[in-house]
């Protein structure tokens, strides 16, 4: 029988909590991808079996069987692209690992279904996912090429203008699906040790709708990467329409995606106020991306009435959730006094605490400031 990996997703092993806590900069750090030899389009199959629990139906076991399969396959695209790239660390020792090419790759590739075969007892998934490496290394290199200009552009027009660049935003969410998939697994997993135990007919129907609301985070997590995806192929009105599904499902994640959508007029219409309404909404459910973006349509007056305080009030909100660009914001607020009374010695210290976690701009406003 095929055991769940519930320590795996999108080519990455779950193994510290703390890799999931990948900031920008960590991710970007000084990467060339020069002297790569030359590459030709790989092709890799796989084949999964999952063998059913008395909780799956045909439509659970093939959510899981697509999870398992597809994170095989990008685990080895992943890997291939890892063995090809020349790392340099930066001055400070920090470079981009396998596990961070990995994750941008998950982004990069699709996974096409060959044959599906369900019994009623165990369902066997077969899969290809086609990549050149060379392809994906010059995506995950304009990736980088893209990222360092918009820095050098935000911080010219100012250090609360937002950074728009959808890359970040993949980025991001990629690494926030691989911990939602594999928090998933893991509880799917614990779920079906349950239900193999005897329990009473009440208590053996809480834990299958248990076990159905984990396969339906796994399902909308698959919603929000085929987005990504689409995003990052530029096929932006497909992107809109998984967006719209896992918002239209009540979560956060898509809320979010779908307003940078409308705030950037990708796929829709541009309309400031829908991005307001939706980050708002996000925010609410604590989604901590949406809460920085609500607070900075708040500082700039897009899409709601300028409002430094409630700007600030929701970049505690992120700062205090351990967000390292919410704690910036909230630093820059505090070293100009919009919102808050100017506090030079409170600015200092959530820069500080921004710093502490790779912020860039944390650090160039230490720097600045003398510190």
């Amino acid at each position: 029988m095929n055991q769940l990996k519930s320590k795996h997703f999108c080519g990455v092993r779950f193994a510290n909590p703390k890799i999931l806590q990948l900031s920008i900069y960590f991710i970007f750090a000084l990467i060339s991808f020069s002297n790569i030899a030359a590459a030709v389009e790989e092709t890799y199959i796989r084949t999964y079996t999952y063998q059913a629990s008395e909780a799956d139906s045909k439509l659970t076991a093939r959510t899981i069987s697509l999870q398992e399969v597809k994170t095989e396959l990008l685990s080895e695209l992943g890997t291939h692209v890892s063995s090809l790239v020349k790392q340099k660390s930066s001055s400070d020792g920090k470079q981009m690992g396998s596990i961070e090419i990995e994750t941008l790759t998950a982004g990069i590739s699709k996974v096409e279904i060959l044959d599906e075969k369900w019994d009623g007892v165990s369902y066997v998934l077969k899969a290809q996912l086609k990549a050149d490496p060379d392809d994906v290394l010059k995506s995950l290199n304009k990736m980088v090429n893209e990222k360092q200009k918009e820095e050098e552009i935000s911080q010219l027009n100012g250090d609360l203008s937002k950074i728009q660049n959808e890359n970040n935003s993949i980025v991001e969410s990629l690494t926030e699906s691989r911990k939602e998939a594999a928090e998933a697994l893991e509880e799917i997993a614990r779920l079906r040790k349950q239900l193999a135990e005897k329990h009473s007919d009440k208590d053996t129907q809480t834990l299958k709708v248990q076990y159905q609301h984990q396969v339906d985070r796994l399902t909308i997590n698959e919603w929000l990467n085929s987005g990504l995806n689409e995003r990052n192929a530029g096929n932006n009105v497909q992107a809109v329409n998984w967006f719209r599904k896992a918002a239209d499902a009540g979560n956060p994640r898509g809320m979010t995606q779908l307003g940078i959508m409308y705030e950037q007029g990708k796929g829709v219409t541009k309309d400031a106020n829908e991005a307001f309404r939706l980050f708002h909404k996000g925010a609410e459910a604590g989604n901590v991306r949406s809460m920085i973006e609500v607070g900075i349509l708040y500082a700039h007056g897009k899409g709601v009435t300028e409002n430094d305080i409630e700007a600030v009030s929701w970049f505690r909100k992120a700062a205090d959730a351990g967000n390292a660009r919410g704690m910036t914001q909230l630093g820059i607020m505090y070293a100009r006094g919009k919102g808050v009374e100017k506090n030079k010695s409170e600015a200092v210290n959530w820069f500080r605490k921004a710093a502490a976690l790779g912020n860039k701009f944390a650090q160039k406003h230490l720097k600045k400031m003398g510190y």
